[in-house]
């Protein structure tokens, strides 16, 4: 085996050992979705765009699919927490709700309810005038596809 096909088997190897651990990547907020009446939101949490992934073997670019049965949503659309910070440990990290995720020709949204507790009135308040734009979602990859690289291409 050579070099680079040594260093491509450590690359792969690490590529599967995060099928089922939580990764990260970030969505947008749509501040003019907000609906002050039930304080929701639409986000918009992929695109299905590639995104390049620094690892400890090397960098590879993912690219989520979102064709129908790529995507388990039943979490999502269950009523899965609106998390601050990714912290599931504590009760106070969750901030809200998601009321409903979909994919519809721009991507995969959800419309999320905030908590009306005091410390989450912040939040809020940011989230309405637009200085929180993003979000960060989290997600586990359940199955893998390795699609052809070009000449020069990152995997």
């Amino acid at each position: 085996m050579n070099k680079a096909s040594s260093e491509f088997e450590k690359l792969r190897s690490e590529v599967d050992q995060s099928i089922g651990q939580i990764i990260t990547r970030s969505g947008d907020i749509a501040p003019s979705t907000f609906n002050q009446s039930n304080n929701t939101v639409q986000v918009l949490f992929s695109t299905g765009a590639r995104v390049l992934r620094r690892g400890m073997f090397g960098d590879w670019n993912e690219e989520l699919s979102l064709d129908a049965g790529a995507v388990n949503m039943e979490r999502l659309q269950g009523g899965a927490p609106l998390l601050k910070n990714h912290d599931s440990t504590d009760i106070s990290s969750v901030i809200g709700v998601v009321e409903r995720a979909w994919i519809d020709g721009e991507g995969a949204k959800a419309t999320v309810r905030f908590s009306s507790r005091e410390e989450v009135k912040p939040i809020i308040e940011d989230v309405k005038t637009g200085i929180l734009r993003q979000i960060s979602v989290g997600y586990s990859i359940q199955k893998w596809t390795e699609l052809p690289v070009g000449e020069g291409e990152i995997p």
